[in-house]
């Protein structure tokens, strides 16, 4: 069974898709996809990602075609918005759907509801009707669907949720490779293939702190000191996001997603919810406090929020150690800047 991935508009000229909270549908569906078709291949899924330069509507309105005689399924990467965006957390997120064409086998459909259900487990909520006709919705259907399906292959259009709520944006920023594992979990599965459970939730959300400068955190495969490191995910660095699945000395922990291990606690913070609020300070006048999507020097600039200024007031999540902090910016952007410096706790 041969499966295929579509990360939904871009293209040349580029189409943003939808746009909201400082982000873009065309960059979260490209950065979904090349994540999931990773863990797809792990899983031993034999699946091809659509050439994330194009645009599969373009290919067909410029008078191209494509081979989706090949494939059984072709799940289509979307992000939903509304009429006006909504950038104000109220604590209720709109959710995930997705759009089917009449003619669906029932194991789409299936497969649609799984991965609904799945992503309600992770705190979306069903949006309209989960599973909508998409004729219902668009006089004619759509473009790539009505293609893809008169040539014989399933497909399934996946709109993961609106980038126009706050609320949702931060859902997805959040949980967003906790969203990979399941929907690869589920493709495993519509393909016949068994992956290992790592269904376990995670009481909460820790980042990797306090390792010396030039060193890294060994992710054993036992909670003890002597116990192999971990093959597939052997080690960490500050900075890094896991999933707290036990707590104590020790702690269970998930990383990506899906690689379980063991890390001496006291290398661990909670960074579920904000430790405090702290302002902006220090920084010399005409320039901007640089966020960065790790804590180091190099790292590169965060997307959705790249700059601060003085006064700006953030959250701060997490201390790092090396004079790091991990922060949240608006309620939505998280990224690392230099606390020590930079930020003053109010």
């Amino acid at each position: 069974m041969k499966l295929l991935l579509i990360a939904g508009h871009g293209g040349n000229p580029f189409d943003p898709g939808a746009t909201g909270n400082g982000v873009r549908e065309a960059d979260l569906t490209r950065d979904f996809a090349n994540h999931l078709v990773l863990v797809c291949r792990e899983f031993g899924i034999d699946i091809d990602l659509y050439d994330t330069t194009k645009n599969m509507v373009q290919t067909y309105k410029n008078g191209g075609s494509f081979p989706f005689q090949n494939y059984e399924l072709c799940l289509e990467i979307h992000f939903n918005a509304s009429a006006s965006a909504a950038t104000g957390k109220d604590g209720v997120v709109k959710g995930t759907m997705f759009y089917i064409h009449e003619s669906a086998a029932e194991k789409t459909r299936k497969l649609g509801k799984k991965i609904l259900c799945d992503l309600i487990e992770l705190g979306s909520v069903q949006a309209w009707d989960g599973l909508v006709l998409t004729n219902v919705q668009y006089k004619g259907g759509l473009l790539v669907q009505n293609r893809c399906c008169s040539a014989g292959c399933e497909h399934l259009l996946m709109e993961i949720c609106f980038i126009t709520d706050a609320d949702d944006l931060e859902w997805y920023q959040k949980n967003r490779d906790l969203i990979v594992n399941k929907v690869a979990c589920d493709l495993a599965s519509y393909a016949g293939i068994t992956v290992p459970d790592n269904s376990q939730k995670a009481i909460y959300t820790g980042m990797v702190c306090n390792v010396p400068v030039n060193d890294c955190l060994n992710v054993r495969t036992l909670p003890q000191n002597n116990a192999p490191i971990l093959s597939s995910w052997g080690s960490l660095s500050n900075g890094n996001i896991v999933d707290v699945l036990e707590d104590g000395e020790w702690k269970k922990i998930r990383i990506a997603g899906k690689y379980i291990g063991y890390v001496y606690g006291k290398y661990i913070a909670n960074v579920s919810s904000g430790q405090y609020l702290a302002k902006v300070v220090n920084v010399p006048k005409e320039d901007k406090l640089n966020v960065r999507i790790y804590p180091r020097d190099d790292a590169d600039i965060l997307k959705d929020w790249p700059y601060l200024s003085n006064g700006n007031v953030v959250e701060v999540l997490g201390e790092v150690g090396n004079g790091w902090d991990y922060i949240r910016i608006g309620g939505t952007s998280q990224g690392y800047v230099y606390g020590k410096t930079y930020l003053q706790k109010i």
